[in-house]
């Protein structure tokens, strides 16, 4: 059996939603058209993390709540 530690892969989503393939692909293409080059040519600073506890079934977000938020700057 997998660790699902070990098979975690750090990511960041830009689109949440209980949506159908073809919408989902409709948007991966959209985003690639537009926001590709913007997206690897940006620079920005990251002054803190968020750990949020979220429930994979809950297409609302309403359940997630911040668990903890560590400020980089006092590192």
């Amino acid at each position: 059996s997998t660790n699902p530690l070990e098979s975690y892969m750090p990511h960041m989503s830009l689109l949440y939603g209980d949506l159908p393939d073809d919408e989902k692909e409709k948007a991966k293409v959209k985003a690639q058209a537009k926001f590709d080059d913007l997206i690897r040519n940006t620079e920005f600073q990251v002054s803190s993390l968020c750990l949020y506890s979220t429930d994979t079934e809950d297409n609302s977000l309403t359940s997630w709540h911040k668990v903890a938020e560590c400020d980089l700057k006092a590192c």
